[in-house]
């Protein structure tokens, strides 16, 4: 017999306060923002991207085989979360395979973008939410996550919905619907991802600022969301140590400084419109601004203390940095650096499908063509960064986790006399694996130097040669990009 998990507990009474919500809420309808976000949305994700490439495997495998009745449920971890995996195992059970699964998590990052645009379009304006939600839906990161079975993007849509509930509830709207329909969603992003309650903060500084009427009729539906939230964290956290525990401090000053992983709302042609709309926002609306950046600072600054830190826990600051873009249609000078930020969105977008699951045929054209080949034999003597098993059996690898101290860097220069990392295709390419993350992390802590290819016609593995020198003064500072 299959195990359950305490966790589950929580996420049914999630599913009957939603149902309770639906109900109340049954007369609202959409408009025709709300659709032509959702479809710019599906267009980002199931069109642009090469979703014929895509490979499930790491975590996302465990999934999977949750959902074909390969494997059993058990009481779950982070990595596989009671609630998800009972969501998948019932999509199983209704005879949903892989594509389908697949299918429903990219209507779900579409609705994410519909749920943001209708937030926004409630607490600033109809053109704000518009903006906003069409900025979400080409924002690579989000196309890219929503193709995915892992849980991203279906604890995000909970997020969104959420916040779309709590503008209800500052705009009177069915009172008790609204509070059901926001602790509801929000206990149920925590539910699927307990990372996901860094949001909380922004949420309840919102309802702070606004001061609705009524809190007899609303503070209930909160009161079980923040009850369903906080059984969700305690049980998961009672089967083991969280993931990085005892690494905070190391991990925070790698990652505190890291800004990369927003792409590409850090790049000079995107940021300009983002802080420009935020600062017309704080202007104009600042009771809605303000929690935004609070959004923003709180995901990063507390997430960043996770060693494996990287752009799958950055979905929820998506929600500030469009939101700025948004705030941008308040004046009309504005406009100019906003339809900059959009052609840096689509370009964003363009280099997330070369890269999106990536053949090594493309890492390979990607190389820089004049530097010298190597083969495997020149690269004894040092000390080798790869996780590739073709290059170094499982369990005797060096991994970019050896490089997430400067003081490990200098005692594998002590021994080895130098270091090498041999960049591969996973270290390229966009996969669920988010391995590329860890790569970024380390060009922008590390100076780097390309010494050159390696390439193996039997098995066709192609690797970068990069020489590790030494630890840059200012992480993120690097403006000069060493990864291809």
């Amino acid at each position: 017999m299959e195990e359950l998990n305490f966790g589950v507990v929580p996420w049914g009474l999630s599913v009957v306060m939603l149902a309770v919500a639906a109900f109340r809420l049954r007369r609202l309808r959409p408009d025709w923002t709300h659709a032509l976000v959702l479809l710019v949305a599906l267009l980002a994700s199931a069109v642009v991207l090469p979703l014929s490439r895509i490979v499930i495997e790491g975590h996302e495998a465990e999934y999977l085989e949750i959902l074909l009745g390969q494997r059993g449920l058990d009481a779950g971890d982070t990595a596989r979360m009671p609630a998800m995996q009972c969501l998948l195992r019932g999509l199983g059970w209704l005879g949903v395979g892989q594509r389908g699964a697949q299918a429903v998590s990219l209507l779900f990052g579409g609705l994410a973008c519909v749920s943001w645009s209708a937030a926004l379009g409630r607490l600033a304006s109809r053109w704000v939410g518009l903006a906003a939600g069409l900025s979400l839906a080409l924002w690579g990161n989000l196309a890219a996550w929503s193709s995915s079975v892992y849980n991203v993007v279906l604890p995000f849509f909970f997020v969104c919905l959420a916040f779309w509930a709590l503008s209800l509830l500052l705009d009177g709207e069915e009172p008790v619907g609204a509070g059901l329909l926001a602790g509801a969603a929000a206990g149920m992003a925590v539910s699927l991802r307990l990372d996901t309650v860094w949001v909380a903060p922004a949420g309840l500084l919102l309802v702070l600022l606004a001061q609705p009427k009524g809190w007899r009729r609303w503070m209930p539906g909160l009161l079980l969301g923040a009850g369903v939230a906080l059984s969700s964290v305690l049980a998961v956290r009672g089967t083991g140590e969280l993931p990085g525990s005892g690494e905070w401090a190391n991990s925070f000053a790698m990652n505190a400084a890291l800004f990369v992983y927003f792409e590409p709302f850090q790049r000079l042609w995107v940021l300009p419109a983002v802080l420009i709309g935020l600062g017309l926002g704080l202007r104009a609306r600042w009771r809605v601004a303000l929690p935004l950046v609070v959004l923003l600072l709180s995901t990063h600054f507390a997430l960043a203390g996770f060693n494996d830190y990287g752009s799958r826990h950055l979905l929820g600051a998506g929600l500030t940095l469009s939101a700025g873009l948004g705030f941008c249609l308040s004046r009309r000078l504005a406009w100019v650096p906003l339809a900059i930020a959009a052609l840096g969105l689509m370009f964003s977008l363009v280099d997330m499908r070369l890269r999106f699951y990536a053949s090594e045929d493309a890492f390979a054209q990607a190389l820089n063509s004049e530097l010298p080949e190597w083969s495997l034999q020149d690269l004894r003597g040092c000390a080798l960064i790869s996780e590739d098993t073709r290059i170094a059996q499982e369990g005797e690898q060096l991994s970019h986790f050896n490089l997430w101290n400067a003081d490990e860097l200098a005692d594998l220069q002590a021994q080895h006399g130098c270091v090498l990392w041999l960049m591969g295709v996973q270290d390229f390419r966009w996969s669920s694996l988010a391995v590329r993350d860890r790569a970024l992390r380390v060009e922008r802590l590390y100076e780097l130097e390309p010494l050159a290819v390696v390439s193996n016609p039997e098995d066709g593995y192609v690797g970068l040669v990069l020489r590790v020198e030494r630890a840059r003064r200012w992480p993120s500072a690097s403006l000069v990009r060493t990864l291809p």
